[in-house]
């Protein structure tokens, strides 16, 4: 089985998890070979197997704590409540929940992920997302608060996994109003300093120039083609997401529509290099669009 070093991440990728979807399309490949299928061993566990998985979830833990403090140690907490003392316990059966529970740890914190974009989304847009429809998973969050050392009058919120803490960040800027506005160049989500309406954010994109620098002063012809790469990253992005999500309900039939997670990173990180690269003027928009609504590559060549 071909190794997929979690060294190739770096602190832009860690922000994105592309290679959360590589590990985890690793994971997935060799869960089925933990019970071995060979006439002579069929039936059996086969410990090297789930060795080759703990090593893998124990490598991406560790490259996130280094590359990403705070989603490596809420990672590596969420692993210790989900699996710790099931690792090595020996129990065949444990072990096998084991190497189930690391992958959907890793999944659930892919889910966040667009949990969180559909409800920024709808901040900008409507100002207030609906509690019981767009953001019913946040009203189910449950919380630990802990005494204080210095002042046990004092609560703290403590968080042991990456969805609980990005969930409680997101339902306290429901809770204060706080305004979500989506940059009209680079299409991502963003604070505005002020209550004034602010159309740019302040990423730097392009010479050391920010959104906010370049967009004003670009000819109409311009605007025009960024809002064509840019939509068009959107949707296709939301549309091959579906495509995974309907791959993982468990009711239907397969269907060469599928896309799995590796697949699905695969894409996006062809996708969002194109848009980043035509935002910063180095790249046609042809040849953004190109790669954008390009088929994602599927199988062993999505790696």
């Amino acid at each position: 089985m071909p190794r997929i070093s979690c060294g190739r991440l770096n602190k832009a990728d860690t922000h994105n998890y592309q290679y959360y979807g590589v590990i985890i399309g690793q994971l997935l490949t060799c869960q089925p070979f933990l019970i071995n299928s060979e006439e002579v061993r069929k039936g059996e566990f086969d410990k090297n197997v789930y060795e080759y998985m703990m090593e893998m979830l124990k490598d991406l833990v560790e490259t996130m704590e280094r590359e990403a403090s705070l989603e490596g140690t809420l990672l590596r907490t969420a692993m210790e409540d989900n699996i710790v003392g099931e690792i090595y316990s020996g129990d065949v059966r444990l072990m096998l929940n084991a190497a189930e529970e690391g992958i959907h740890t890793l999944t659930d914190v892919i889910a966040c992920q667009f949990e969180i974009n559909e409800v920024l989304h709808w901040l900008c847009k409507k100002g207030d997302p609906a509690l019981d429809t767009d953001g019913a998973f946040l009203k189910d969050m449950r919380l630990t608060e802990v005494a204080g050392m210095s002042n046990p009058l004092a609560g703290y919120y403590h968080f042991r996994s990456t969805e609980v803490y990005y969930r409680f960040l997101l339902l306290r800027m429901i809770e204060n109003g706080s305004r979500v506005a989506r940059c009209e160049w680079c299409g991502r989500f963003f604070v505005p300093r002020t209550n004034a309406a602010t159309k740019y954010c302040d990423r730097v994109i392009r010479d050391g120039k920010t959104c906010k620098d370049i967009a004003p002063v670009l000819k109409h012809k311009l605007q025009t083609e960024r809002n064509k790469v840019v939509g068009t990253f959107d949707r296709v992005k939301r549309k091959l997401y579906k495509r995974y999500e309907r791959a993982l309900a468990g009711n239907k039939k397969p269907s060469p529509k599928d896309l799995s997670i590796k697949e699905y990173y695969a894409w996006l990180d062809e996708a969002t290099k194109a848009r980043d690269d035509y935002l910063a003027g180095t790249l046609a928009a042809e040849q953004a669009l190109a790669i954008i609504e390009a088929e994602p590559v599927r199988g062993d060549a999505a790696r």
